[in-house]
């Protein structure tokens, strides 16, 4: 699945962002979020590439496992802090 969110049309604060990010991720249920701007192959679920325009203006790419949901569960942002770490180290 593929997801494109854009943070600037949500009203969410930081730390709602994180619990609602959590939760759709658990459920499986973006398409109800203001951020999503489109849901791409919505029936593959085992890899979900999350394509992001933060607040700040920046691109986030978010690439999520099985294996790695419990993480970004946790918080997509050290999610995504961890995976660019692991992406520079190659």
């Amino acid at each position: 699945m593929k997801i494109i969110l854009n943070r600037n049309t949500c009203t969410h604060h930081q730390a709602e962002c994180e619990k609602c990010f959590g939760n759709k991720l658990m459920l499986n249920a973006f398409e109800d979020a203001n951020c999503v701007q489109e849901i791409r192959d919505p029936h593959i679920t085992d890899i979900i590439t999350i394509y992001m325009t933060d607040r700040d203006g920046s691109q986030k790419t978010l690439i999520l496992d099985k294996a790695s949901f419990p993480d970004a569960y946790d918080s997509w942002m050290l999610f995504y802090e961890k995976q660019q770490a692991d992406l520079a180290a190659g």
